[in-house]
């Protein structure tokens, strides 16, 4: 028999478009973590877009500092980008040991967003990949626009 491990990754505290008009305090996001954590059990917790604001750094390093003392760090996460290591730099000086990684996952996007060919990206995403190795940090990789990829350009989806 296969065994089945499904892990629960909430994006709650993440500030964005996925919940317009919406911005917590520092206080509301320490609050609703641990509640994310200890009472609805989540696995993982999303906390942030790296580098968004002072306000959200100061977010983070609040849950983390209950999160250390809790020993719950490993369930942190922060959206981060192919920046040049600006956001991993970010992740580091705040102390999250696990990104997610935005990357663009069609053609149209490298090079209509990005003005780069699918090597340029994929080459960014490898060197920002070592750069988080090298500093203990894991990755999971996100393909944003992935589907429309697939449908407009297999053959370079197929590559990813």
């Amino acid at each position: 028999m296969l065994e089945t491990n499904i892990e629960i990754m909430d994006t709650t505290l993440r500030d964005g478009e996925q919940m317009q008009n919406v911005s917590y305090t520092p206080e509301e996001k320490l609050t609703i973590s641990k509640i994310l954590l200890t009472e609805v059990q989540v696995d993982r917790l999303e906390v942030s877009s790296a580098r968004v604001s002072k306000g959200e750094q100061k977010s983070v390093l609040k849950m983390l500092d209950w999160a250390k003392d809790a020993n719950l760090v490993d369930r942190f996460e922060v959206l981060s980008f192919v920046d040049k290591n600006k956001s991993l730099d970010w992740v580091k000086s705040v102390g999250v040991k696990r990104v997610n990684l935005l990357t663009k996952g069609s053609y149209k996007h490298c090079v209509e967003q990005l003005k780069k060919t699918p090597e340029q990206h994929a080459q960014d995403i490898r060197d920002t990949i070592l750069y988080a190795t090298d500093n203990e940090i894991e990755v999971n990789v996100y393909l944003e626009d992935f589907s429309n990829g697939i449908k407009r350009s297999e053959e370079h989806t197929s590559e990813l």
